[in-house]
């Protein structure tokens, strides 16, 4: 199960975010996890950039190991703090524009809504576990 933690901060590395789930899913009564089983499969931030508004946005992108471990980790880490910052977590759905019933329908029979309702002019774009602010003032000169 794949679960999408909204808005969080700007300096979040892929390291962060790992920690801050895998943390949440500890039980707090034990110091240590007793079973060395993974319940994180993949992780990674994704940052979109509004071309209309100049807006940035950071987000986490989680795959857990099952349905079960995914309501935990919501119910758990939902409202939690991530470098001082609430989070919201919920269920991550992938929805392909390939799939869209409105473009496989006759004018008629189709929906009322005619356009997507998803924002235009997104870039997306995966941030590594480097710092976006170390990164930026790097600058190399080729002679």
């Amino acid at each position: 199960m794949w679960i999408f933690i909204r808005n969080i901060p700007t300096a979040t590395t892929k390291r962060e975010l790992y920690r801050f789930v895998n943390e949440g899913l500890r039980p707090r009564w034990m110091p240590f996890p007793l079973s060395s089983k993974k319940r994180i499969r993949h992780c990674e931030v994704i940052c979109i950039t509004d071309g209309e508004y100049r807006s940035v946005e950071h987000h986490g992108l989680v795959q857990l190991d099952s349905a079960v471990t995914g309501q935990k980790a919501i119910k758990k880490l939902c409202g939690n703090k991530l470098h001082g910052r609430p989070v919201a977590v919920r269920r991550y759905f992938y929805r392909a524009d390939q799939r869209d019933k409105r473009q496989r329908q006759h004018n008629i029979l189709s929906e009322r809504r005619m356009t997507d309702r998803r924002r235009q002019n997104l870039h997306v774009g995966r941030i590594e576990n480097l710092k976006t602010e170390a990164v930026d003032g790097f600058n190399r000169i080729h002679d």
